[in-house]
């Protein structure tokens, strides 16, 4: 079997377990004292923690794997007669994120309530977001709309691009347990992130790991609609790479993306943070990706007035 093939069935499976592990935490949990009830899961009902370790960790492990099958399919890509096919798997990345945000809320701790209120003032401010706010948004009801888009709107809508990008929901049973054994291997080896209570005051509080980025950009005063796009850069133009013609400098202008997203979001806990060296850093490598696609067309147009075929350069080197 391909690498590719086992790749995108163990990712699917390992989804798979995520969905179904969150359905016995449905009966227990309830969003007008979801604090409580997450506690209750978690210290008193008989196998709630190991149940709500393997659906957490079991939808930290689905985000990894589905980055590192977008990365191996974007290397190995080759245009698809069935172009939306790629539209429907991007967007099925961005429903995990949502998913995985929206998990994060429903603990109902200080973190948690934290980045819904984050999410909640990105979404008033921003002049791209705001018209959907009153979806997410609403403080008689706060957390039974997540509640609610957790477990039923984002993870059917998940399932059906799913099914629209690999023509099939369920796995082999050999991919479920392989996806199920690595999940268990981590949910006996890490421990589950602590709840921090109402009652404990805190000065730290920090969303998602995969959000930081975004806030340590607001916390930067960068605006908020740039923030947004920067954040979220990956997921605008992943759905139209199937009908671009040059795929390679997207693939630069992603890396170079990937490099800033991960320096901005760990710069703040490793102290090599300001204001002007990110501005510096930014800056910098976008000319160099500028640069680099300049130089480049520039080489290919002298290579061609000389009759130089441009395949042929590699065995020029």
């Amino acid at each position: 079997m391909k690498f590719d093939f086992f790749l995108s069935w163990i990712t699917q499976a390992i989804i798979i377990i995520a969905i179904v592990s969150g359905f016995p935490l449905i009966f227990f949990y309830y969003p007008n004292e979801a604090f409580e009830s997450v506690q209750r899961i978690t210290n008193v009902i008989p196998y709630g923690l190991f149940i709500r370790k393997l659906h957490y960790f079991s939808s930290e492990l689905a985000l990894v794997f589905v980055f590192f099958h977008t990365v191996y399919e974007l290397l190995l890509f080759k245009k698809p007669k069935e172009r939306y096919n790629f539209v429907f798997a991007s967007s099925a990345f961005f429903l995990i994120l949502l998913l995985l945000y929206t998990g994060y809320v429903l603990k109902a701790d200080q973190a948690g309530r934290a980045a819904a209120l984050v999410g909640e003032n990105i979404l008033k401010d921003s002049h791209i977001l705001k018209y959907i706010s009153n979806l997410l948004i609403d403080e008689r009801l706060f957390y039974w709309r997540f509640f609610i888009w957790h477990i039923l709107f984002l993870p059917l809508i998940l399932v059906i691009f799913i099914h629209m990008h690999a023509k099939k929901i369920m796995p082999h049973i050999t991919f479920i347990s392989i996806a199920l054994g690595m999940a268990l291997i981590v949910v006996y080896t890490l421990k589950l992130p602590q709840d921090i209570p109402f009652s404990i005051p805190t000065n730290h509080l920090k969303g998602p790991w995969f959000f930081q980025g975004i806030e340590n950009m607001l916390k930067l005063n960068y605006p908020v609609n740039l923030s947004i796009v920067l954040g979220l850069f990956p997921f605008l133009v992943l759905p139209l790479y199937p009908y671009l013609k040059k795929e390679k400098y997207l693939h630069f202008i992603l890396v170079i993306w990937l490099i800033f997203y991960t320096y901005i979001s760990l710069a703040f806990q490793l102290k090599l943070l300001t204001y002007t060296n990110v501005i510096h850093i930014t800056i910098s490598l976008l000319s160099k990706s500028f640069k680099t696609i300049l130089l480049s067309n520039i080489m290919k147009k002298t290579l061609e007035r000389r009759r130089v075929p441009w395949e042929d350069l590699n065995e020029l080197h």
